[in-house]
């Protein structure tokens, strides 16, 4: 996808409050999230980033975005008995998982239904010590994000996230957008597109937002699809393409979705790459 079609998908989203399409994706998805072909891809990048943080015993930990809970209980597994975790989400599907999962955490993890901001406003300022958003800050604009982030954090505190950049999936970008673009009446509705363009305009906001980054690398993981049917069977199945479902008419989804495997087809399969931010700040 081109800048100037990103760009117009983008502020179509944003006329039509696109938002509420992730959260009806999300809910859809929850069962089958975990299991979708490219979960472990990033389940090893959040399982290495929590790593690399050498948590101590007794931190207040928030999780913004935690989707299944598998970010907030590695947190929790990290801050130890001592620790606490509070985590957010749109979706009540998967908060429903995250909660069974985080059942036998070794401190105590709340889960919240509510948008990232919105749960960051109503925290009391400078009350944790980290906050986490791991695949799931690109849903916000990152310049009110991360000034709350900054807020919420005590002095010294760190915030951590894994944050796909515009070109993250360009490969399914490209090979989509003009199947919609073919298609207008297949579209209800378009999910907004908050991805940051790169390192540069991250780095800027996060400055901007109040927050000394320590550590902001531009990082890649592949995956290949061999075949049509298994990624239908990804689209159908995970978060990466969360939105598209529920931004298309119910009654064409068959249709756009059998034009994207036959286009598959064509291509002898697709090759992906999730193209991301590592970050890890401090307030300063």
């Amino acid at each position: 996808m081109n800048a100037l079609v990103r760009a117009l998908f983008g502020l179509a989203g944003r006329l039509s409050g696109g938002d509420d399409l992730y959260r009806q994706d999300y809910d859809l998805r929850a069962g089958t999230y975990d299991l979708a072909e490219t979960r472990p891809l990033t389940k090893r990048a959040s399982e290495d980033l929590i790593a690399r943080l050498e948590l101590r015993p007794g931190s207040r930990c928030l999780d913004l975005g935690c989707g299944t809970g598998h970010s907030a209980l590695l947190l929790a597994r990290a801050a130890g008995p001592s620790g606490r975790v509070d985590a957010c989400d749109i979706s009540a599907g998967m908060l429903s998982v995250a909660e069974r999962a985080a059942a036998g955490a070794p401190c105590p993890v709340s889960f919240a239904r509510a948008g990232m901001t919105e749960f960051l406003e109503g925290r009391p300022a400078a009350s944790a010590d980290l906050v986490c958003a791991l695949w799931s800050a690109e849903y916000c604009r990152p310049g009110p994000l991360l000034r709350l982030c900054a807020r919420a954090l005590a002095p010294g505190g760190r915030a951590a996230m894994l944050v796909s950049t515009a070109e993250s999936l360009s490969e399914l970008q490209r090979a989509v957008a003009p199947l919609l673009l073919r298609r207008p009446g297949s579209i209800r509705r378009f999910p907004p597109i908050n991805f940051p363009p790169g390192r540069a305009a991250f780095l800027a906001a996060a400055g901007r937002g109040g927050l000394s980054v320590e550590r902001l690398e531009e990082r890649a993981l592949t995956h290949s699809f061999r075949n049509a049917s298994s990624l239908a069977e990804w689209l159908n199945d995970s978060g990466p393409a969360a939105g598209l479902a529920a931004a298309l008419k119910p009654e064409r989804r068959g249709e756009f979705f059998a034009a994207v495997a036959g286009e598959m087809e064509k291509r002898g399969g697709l090759t992906v790459t999730f193209r991301y931010l590592e970050c890890i700040g401090r307030k300063k």
